[in-house]
C-alpha cells in the first residue's frame, strides 16, 4: 500500500493529465513567480527519505506514459512537469506546516488552471468551526446556489481574519471570497486564488444583484 496520501495521490493523477501546453505555462509561470519572489522554494516542506522515494516513484510513474509527448515539446517538458508536480505534492501532502497564504502561493500556478487544492488545514487537524465562519459558509453557500446547481464546494480558512472562500471544485466553478460582514467577492476559475485573495483584502466585492438574490435573502 502506498505512503502517498490520498488526495496528494488524486492531485497526481489530475496533474499528469493536464494538456502539454497547459504544463507548459504551469512550469513558466512558476519560474516566473521565482524570479518575482512570490514563490519561495525554501517554503516547500521536506519529505522524509521514505515518503519521498514513494512520491517520486508515484510522480514518475503517472508522467510515463506521456515522456514522448512532453519530451517532444519545449526542450525540458517532461523534467520540468515532473518537478513542478512534486513540489506541488510535497506542499499538498505537508500543507499543515505552512500558513494559509503560503499554501496559497505555492500551489497557485496549478490552480490558475482549474486545480482547486484540498482545504488548507487537513480535515483530521481541522478545529471545529466557530459560529462566526458558520454564518459565512452559510451566506457564500447561498450566494453559490444562485450561480449553479448542486456546487460541490470545498471552505478555505482566510488569513488575517478576512473570512472564508468557497471553492466549486467542479472544472470552471470559481471562487466566493465572504467577509465577515457577509459582502462577498467571486471570481472565475480563470483567476487564482492569491490574485482574488489580494482583491478580496483591497476591497473588491461582486453586488449583491449580480447574485440575483434579494438584499437580506441570503440566510434563506
Amino acid at each position: 500500500m502506498s505512503v502517498v496520501p490520498p488526495d496528494v495521490a488524486a492531485f497526481i493523477t489530475m496533474a499528469s493529465q493536464m494538456p502539454g501546453r497547459t504544463l507548459d505555462a504551469i512550469r513558466w509561470a512558476t519560474a516566473s513567480a521565482v524570479a518575482a519572489g512570490f514563490y519561495d522554494t525554501s517554503m516547500v516542506p521536506a519529505l522524509s527519505a521514505p515518503q519521498f522515494s514513494a512520491l517520486n516513484k508515484q510522480v514518475r510513474d503517472a508522467f510515463a506514459p506521456r515522456a514522448e509527448e512532453l519530451r517532444a515539446g519545449r526542450p525540458g517538458g517532461l523534467r520540468s512537469a515532473i518537478s513542478c508536480t512534486t513540489r506541488t505534492a510535497q506542499v499538498i501532502w505537508k500543507r499543515d506546516r505552512l500558513a494559509a497564504d503560503q499554501y496559497a502561493s505555492l500551489t497557485a500556478a496549478f490552480t490558475a488552471h482549474g486545480f482547486a487544492p484540498p482545504d488548507h488545514i487537513p480535515q483530521h487537524l481541522r478545529r471545529q468551526w466557530i459560529p462566526d465562519e458558520n454564518r459565512l459558509i452559510a451566506v457564500g453557500s447561498a450566494l453559490f446556489a444562485t450561480l449553479a446547481d448542486d456546487p460541490a464546494l470545498s471552505v478555505v480558512e482566510l488569513p488575517d481574519g478576512l473570512g472564508v472562500c468557497l471553492v466549486h471544485t467542479a472544472r470552471g466553478g470559481g471562487k466566493l471570497y465572504v467577509a465577515p460582514d457577509e459582502t462577498a467577492l467571486f471570481v472565475g476559475s480563470s483567476v487564482d486564488f492569491g490574485s482574488g485573495l489580494e482583491a478580496f483584502r483591497d476591497g473588491a466585492r461582486t453586488p449583491l444583484e449580480k447574485f440575483d438574490i434579494d438584499p437580506g435573502r441570503t440566510d434563506a
